[in-house]
């Protein structure tokens, strides 16, 4: 990345969010250690998720991710990768900015896969078919 070299590399800390159509993946890593500070999702917080409820739940766990690492935002400098639906970024991100008051906040918008509901076709069985006959009278 090219903001390791302008940035002091003890200082450097990346957030990142994934929402995708039926879980919420949330991590926060140190990227001078090269390690997991702290990692929620909706199973690990016991939210469910389902298609009519993903807006609310989702904010639901990030607020609840970002309560738990609120003690270890006192660096300046973060970096946030999002990979959410279009329809969630901005509001994701006007929550998230009460967080980083007088910080320097890089977000990195990820293109999120399509997810249109797409099912492997169903098959139809093959084998013997019984040829009943009716007769009408």
């Amino acid at each position: 990345m090219i903001l390791k070299k302008k940035i002091k590399k003890k200082q450097l800390k990346k957030i990142s969010i994934k929402i995708i159509q039926n879980n919420v993946f949330c991590t926060f890593t140190n990227l001078f250690f090269n390690k997991t500070i702290y990692c929620t999702s909706s199973g690990k917080s016991n939210i469910s998720i389902s298609k009519n409820k993903q807006r609310y739940n989702s904010y639901l766990i990030i607020n609840l991710f970002f309560d738990k690492i609120k003690k270890y935002l006192n660096d300046s400098h973060y970096i946030l990768e999002l990979t959410v639906p279009i329809i969630f970024r901005y509001s994701i991100i006007k929550r998230i900015s009460k967080y980083f008051y007088q910080k320097k906040l890089y977000i990195f918008l990820n293109p999120k896969k399509v997810y249109n509901g797409c099912k492997v076709k169903k098959f139809r069985r093959t084998g013997k078919k019984k040829n009943i006959k009716l007769f009408k009278n």
